[in-house]
């Protein structure tokens, strides 16, 4: 009698095989799920819509805000219509949305030159002043007959890239790009300083960061202020995480006056500073402090359901919703499904008093108030002792609101700190994180002549989303279904099957 014919076989032994067998599977899966989770290499490729669309929110801002019959634009090909879609196809599908552009508002036309002989001024002018190689993978959008209202986009500033995998390109921020550089050359000419000379972040890793800081309508430079004074254009200074202190009075080049001087007339500043570096940074901290922000010498541990799955030091931060000023920069996003600010190595932050209140015969008042903190189970471990204490709803990016009364107007200026330059890493500003939308918030707030709101609303369209940014807790969670729940459910089906046909 053949096996398969057994009834013993057929009822018995083959029901606890093929039990067994969705079991091993089930625990081979999950193996090679987490292997892909730990080695960033999980992606889900889903192109969810037309990459060559533009949205209803371009088409409202450009109502509003530009006026068809006086503004013109120009978006400029460095080389003849035939040649570029053969540059490559990314250049391709942003010529086909220049295109689209052009056919759909009559302000917008696109161009082509020839980047080495063309005799146009501006395109000479610009790359003297900008002291960039322009090539063929730029595109130029540019007012018309203006040789000063130009950006030079090149085709990478049209993607949306993973740093922690290569540069993996995993979006099209084809629109966002366009409409906002458009916008931005109506906003005039507003200068973001980046400080260098203390071990600072370097420009050339911050693109991300560039990108958002230019589509608001700033042009950024670079400042060495134990050389320089800060220029009255300037309207914000930012500070990415030095790892050398800032020269006070007693050194003769007093960077710190500069400092107070440029917040004392109205500038805005974004620090962004890293644990461990607190007590090498004396005077800069002393600064921040006497603006009601300190800076403690300590790196945050989350638990499970508020930090990145494999590392407790990657702080899920915790929207603060108390109604101050700080709250504002996350009230839009808040209570959105799934939103994650991420700050990768933070330290806390302590709110004092010394930002509280009136100063200057009560010509200036302040306020501090956070923007983001740890969550109710977090703790902080301190550099100089190694010391473990809990760190509750501790604030990790704070906002400081500085308030003028000047010929009967209120004039306002921010300072925007945060316990690590991670926040506004390529990484960072990228994929699932609102990062970016809260750096678009506040920059709006510090200067609100420039780029309007609603232009964070404009998608990414993906290529492929961003590696699954899920929390410590929720992969657990995953873990037990898929490596506890799942086999034990057939484990008890396959026992069950077993027992009422074993007698068959």
């Amino acid at each position: 009698m053949k096996l398969t014919n057994n009834k013993k076989f057929k009822y018995g032994s083959l029901s606890i095989l093929l039990t067994a067998l969705l079991i091993v599977v089930v625990i081979l899966a999950n193996v090679a799920i987490t292997a892909l989770f730990s080695s960033k290499l999980w992606y889900i490729y889903n192109v969810d819509g037309d990459i060559l669309d533009i949205s209803k929110v371009t088409d409202d801002l450009f109502a509003e805000y530009v006026n068809e019959e006086q503004d013109k634009i120009e978006i400029v090909f460095m080389t003849d219509e035939d040649r570029v879609n053969s540059i490559n196809e990314y250049m391709k599908q942003i010529h086909e949305l220049a295109k689209l552009y052009e056919k759909r508002y009559g302000f917008i036309s696109v161009k082509y030159v020839d980047y080495v002989n063309d005799p146009q001024q501006w395109l000479t002018d610009y790359r003297k002043q900008e002291n960039k190689i322009i090539n063929t993978e730029y595109v130029i959008v540019k007012k018309a007959g203006s040789d000063s209202a130009i950006k030079a986009l090149h085709y990478q500033n049209f993607l949306a890239t993973d740093t922690s995998n290569n540069n993996a390109v995993f979006a099209f921020a084809g629109e966002r790009r366009f409409t906002m550089s458009i916008l931005s050359l109506y906003a005039g000419n507003t200068v973001a300083y980046l400080t260098t000379g203390h071990g600072e972040v370097s420009l050339d890793k911050l693109n991300e960061f560039k990108n958002i800081l230019e589509d608001t309508g700033f042009t950024v430079k670079t400042i060495d202020l134990s050389k320089e004074d800060i220029a009255e254009e300037a309207e914000l200074l930012v500070i990415a995480g030095p790892v050398k202190d800032f020269n006070d009075i007693t050194t003769g080049i007093n960077e710190i006056g500069k400092l107070e001087a440029f917040s004392e007339r109205k500038g805005n500043i974004m620090a962004f500073i890293d644990p461990g570096t607190v007590d090498e940074l004396d005077n800069l901290c002393e600064f921040l402090a006497q603006r009601g922000m300190t800076f403690n010498n300590d790196l945050v541990y989350e638990d499970a359901a508020h930090s990145l799955v494999g590392n407790s030091q990657n702080v899920i931060g915790t929207f603060v919703s108390d109604g101050k000023t700080g709250s504002g920069l996350t009230a839009g996003i808040r209570d959105m499904k799934d939103v994650k600010a991420l700050l990768k190595q933070v330290c806390t932050i302590t709110i004092n008093r010394a930002g509280q209140g009136h100063i200057d015969d009560s010509k200036l008042a302040t306020s501090v108030s956070a923007v983001l903190t740890t969550s109710k189970d977090a703790q902080a471990e301190n550099y100089a002792t190694n010391e473990k204490t809990d760190a509750v709803n501790a604030p990790v990016m704070v906002l400081m609101e500085q308030k003028w009364a000047e010929n009967n107007n209120t004039l306002i200026s921010y300072i925007l700190s945060c316990g690590t330059s991670d926040f506004i890493s390529d990484s960072a500003l990228t994929g699932s994180y609102v990062n970016d939308t809260i750096l678009y918030t506040a920059l709006r707030a510090m200067v609100a002549k420039n780029t309007p709101e609603d232009i964070i609303n404009i998608e990414f369209v993906n290529y492929a989303d961003m590696s699954l940014s899920i929390t410590e807790g929720q992969a657990n969670a995953w873990m037990v279904i898929s490596a506890v729940v799942v086999p034990l459910a057939i484990l008890i089906t396959g026992v069950v099957i077993y027992m009422k046909r074993r007698h068959r």
